[in-house]
């Protein structure tokens, strides 16, 4: 059996109490703890406990913070960081946090009851500020009844891991009063030493009524038990606690909010999360930031509907063992896409929400979506032109909209051009609307563009975050004119590093150009007597710039010898060869 700590809790008002009154001037309650971390006010240690207690116990946060809002409706990430950090922090700031991680206590839930199907058992009170109705317990009881056969006996999941009999043999279901716009917490607790991957127990809280939240009663409670049961689901394959050098949180946030739209299907709470959204649509994909995480599941709305919602089980399954980024492009590979190709698809997609909306190709609730925002509306003649950065895996939407009937060619030029996709969605000013997705600085021509016609172009860059490898902001730029352009050729570009030495670096890099889009374009790797040793399938890539990798391994998984190694890309022909020295 697995030891689950439990400190006696340790008054907060011993350091509560040392706070000093400043001007609270930013905006969330995170803002203003980390500028006073920063300062040296308060520890780390202090300004999680503060923001815990904002979640769970909001009558106790100090009153210089109480008016300030706290960022999200799910307290999962809260908790798990938490947990993540508690072993870096001062044995003071533990006692601190340990009390605020730790399971609510029989004092405050002392009634329990066994849900019908006998997995779960609701804690919970019928009296004080934590009471719940009869009512409102029995309707739990049955919702997570109901959540677990759509979710591990429909849907397929792994069911959560036994607790080792905390609180009875049952999933133990906490109903407490939460802070304002919280809706849950799931909680990892222990790990569980018999499984290989690194997954934990857990359990789960969720709010006494709903009547703060922006879906309420039982519907909110509905919404929740979806997503907290998913994030609990989510623990058995990977601890979100466990350090990794890319924070994977959109993917459990994203994948949570989706899966309640699939339980149930006629709330859509997640509608709340769009607005920012699609008004700010330039933040990087992996983004924490505010909501993001929680509107991200549009991109699993897509995947789901593109290849079936099964694909979102193999990114899991994938995940349990492997990189975040890694998981996502190895499903998508086995669909003939990549991720880089699915993150464009879905900067287009994005445009056809609201007045736009095209519910047969794209979202099926697309038209109750916020309409994108974009960076700049062109209005012209002869030629414009734009430029800007972006980050990693960020994307931002440009409208062109010509006042002359015309042909039109576009001439990118990007920092990194194989580290870039574009994609250009036009609406004929009469017709049907049609997409493009180009690599790096393919220059593009449109045709017989009538005037008044809508033409949106969408950088996005592709770059995947790495260990040891820099991915700040990149540049690029856009000439648009009248007429066409000649468009560029093809063959391999670049290999980096070359000479590869494993040791060093985890993968080089190989740049190629295709003339034009392959449905299957595959990495060939031989040896310099002209053995294959090595095919590695990018699936669907656009004409123009693009880029695979190679970790200096064979089909076995075994690490080649040094030596001079030679890359093909087979598209619709066979392009190449480019030549890698390989040092060990």
């Amino acid at each position: 059996m697995q030891k689950i700590l439990t400190y006696s809790s340790i008054p907060l008002f011993l350091f509560l109490a040392s706070l000093r009154a400043e001007s609270l001037a930013q905006k969330t309650l995170a803002d203003v703890l980390s500028a006073q971390v920063q300062r040296g006010v308060i520890t780390e240690g202090q300004k999680i406990a503060i923001e815990l207690m904002a979640i769970k116990s909001p009558e106790r946060v100090p009153a210089e913070y109480a008016s300030l809002p706290m960022a999200g409706r799910c307290g999962t990430f809260y908790v798990n960081h938490a947990r993540q950090r508690l072993p870096f922090l001062t044995q003071e700031d533990q006692a601190l946090l340990i009390p605020l991680i730790n399971r609510p206590s029989k004092d405050e839930l002392p009634e329990e009851k066994i849900s019908p199907s006998g997995l779960f058992k609701i804690h919970y009170s019928s009296e004080g500020q934590n009471m719940a109705t009869a009512e409102f317990v029995d309707e739990t009881a049955r919702t997570f009844d109901f959540v677990y056969d759509v979710e591990v006996r429909s849907m397929g999941y792994r069911p959560p891991p036994q607790d080792f009999g905390v609180d009875g043999a049952e999933y133990d279901i906490y109903i407490r009063n939460l802070g304002t716009l919280y809706y849950g917490i799931t909680t990892g607790e222990s790990p569980v030493s018999e499984t290989s991957q690194d997954d934990v127990t857990s359990y789960i809280e969720i709010d006494n009524d709903f009547s703060h939240t922006p879906t309420k009663s039982l519907d909110g409670m509905r919404v929740t038990a979806a997503h907290e049961f998913f994030h609990a689901v989510q623990l058995g394959y990977r601890d979100y606690a466990q350090l990794q050098w890319i924070d994977p949180l959109f993917l459990y946030e994203s994948s949570s909010s989706w899966i309640e739209d699939v339980v149930f299907d006629d709330i859509n709470d997640y509608y709340y999360y769009l607005r920012s959204f699609f008004k700010v649509p330039d933040q990087q994909f992996h983004s924490s930031f505010g909501s993001h995480s929680n509107a991200l599941c549009l991109f699993q709305h897509m995947i789901a509907k593109k290849y079936g919602e099964s694909i979102l089980r193999k990114i899991w399954e994938n995940y349990q063992f492997d990189q975040v980024f890694d998981a996502l492009d190895l499903a998508f590979v086995e669909k003939g896409s990549s991720f880089q190709n699915e993150l464009v698809q879905f900067s287009i997609w994005n445009i056809f929400t609201g007045s736009r909306a095209d519910t047969v190709r794209f979202y099926p609730e697309g038209a109750h979506y916020p309409e994108i925002s974009p960076e700049k509306v062109f209005e012209f003649d002869e030629q414009t032109s734009f430029d800007g950065s972006l980050a990693a895996l960020a994307s931002r939407p440009y409208l062109l909209v010509p006042q002359v009937t015309c042909d039109l060619s576009l001439q990118p030029q990007f920092e990194e051009p194989f580290h870039w996709l574009y994609a250009i969605v036009y609406f004929p000013f009469q017709g049907e609307p049609q997409y493009f997705i180009t690599g790096g600085d393919k220059n593009k021509s449109i045709e017989q563009i009538r005037a008044f016609s809508e033409i949106w172009v969408i950088p996005t860059n592709v770059e995947v975050p790495e260990i040891n490898h820099s991915t700040s902001p990149k540049e690029y730029s856009f000439d648009v004119e009248k007429g066409s352009i000649f468009e560029s050729d093809e063959g391999v570009a670049a290999i980096s590093p070359n000479p590869f030495k494993p040791h060093d670096h985890a993968k080089t890099r190989i740049q190629f150009s295709l003339s034009a889009p392959s449905s299957h374009v595959h990495l060939l790797v031989f040896s310099e007597n002209g053995i294959q040793i090595k095919d590695i399938s990018r699936g669907q890539l656009p004409d123009g710039y693009n880029e695979a990798s190679w970790d200096g391994r064979n089909e076995h998984g075994e690490m080649v010898p040094s030596g001079i190694y030679l890359v093909y890309i087979k598209a619709d022909k066979l392009i190449g060869p480019g030549k890698i020295a390989v040092i060990r």
